[in-house]
C-alpha cells in the first residue's frame, strides 16, 4: 500500500483490502467505497511526490498559444457562465496536435489542458470556448460516480448542463468534421 495510507482509518484500510482482493472490476461493484474514496481524494498531491521518485515528463504547457489564448477563453467561459465564480486553474495546451482527447481536466493538480489542435485561426472562438467549458464543468461538478460506484465523468447532469453552452450544436458540427 502506498504511505498516504498509514493515517487512513481502519474502515479505510478494509475498503482498500476488499478493492484490492476482487481481480475483476464487476465484482468490485458490490463494494462499499465511500470512506475509501473520500480519504484518496483527500490526499495531498505532495503526499506523491516521495524523495528518490521519478519525475514524469510535462505532458503540457502553459502560456500563450500560437493563436489562441486559453487564458482569455476561460475569462469569457467563466464570465458568462460560472458568474465569474470559478478560480481559474492552471491552463496548459498539449504538447501535441491530438485529435482523440480534445482537453482534460485534472482535479488533483487543477489543470485543465486543451489539444493545441484548438490553436488555429481556422478553428473558430466557439469552439475552444465550448471545449472550455467542457473541461470547466468537470472543475464545477467534480466527478459523478453511478450507483455501483463506478466514475461518471458525462452522467445525466452534466449532459443536460453541457447542452447549455450558447453555441453547443455548431461546436458539436465542427468536432464531428474533425479530421481523427
Amino acid at each position: 500500500m502506498h504511505i498516504a495510507f498509514r493515517k487512513a482509518p481502519e474502515i479505510v484500510l478494509i475498503q482498500a483490502m476488499h478493492l484490492m482482493l476482487r481481480r475483476r472490476r464487476s465484482d468490485r461493484s458490490a463494494i462499499a467505497r465511500a470512506e475509501y474514496d473520500t480519504f484518496v481524494r483527500a490526499i495531498p498531491p505532495a503526499d506523491f511526490e516521495l524523495p528518490g521518485a521519478r519525475r514524469g515528463r510535462r505532458l503540457s504547457f502553459t502560456g500563450p498559444g500560437r493563436c489562441r489564448s486559453l487564458e482569455e477563453s476561460f475569462q469569457r467561459v467563466n464570465n458568462e457562465y460560472f458568474h465569474s465564480k470559478l478560480e481559474q486553474p492552471e491552463l496548459c495546451w498539449s504538447p501535441v496536435a491530438a485529435r482523440r482527447v480534445l482537453g482534460s481536466y485534472q482535479e488533483r493538480k487543477d489543470r485543465l489542458i486543451i489539444s493545441q489542435v484548438f490553436d488555429s485561426p481556422k478553428v473558430p472562438l466557439f469552439v475552444l470556448d465550448y471545449l472550455m467549458y467542457h473541461e470547466l464543468l468537470h472543475k464545477f461538478l467534480g466527478i459523478g460516480r453511478r450507483s455501483d460506484g463506478k466514475r461518471c465523468m458525462h452522467g445525466p447532469e452534466f449532459r443536460a448542463i453541457e447542452t447549455q453552452f450558447r453555441y453547443y450544436k455548431e461546436a458539436q458540427q465542427f468536432l464531428k468534421r474533425l479530421p481523427h
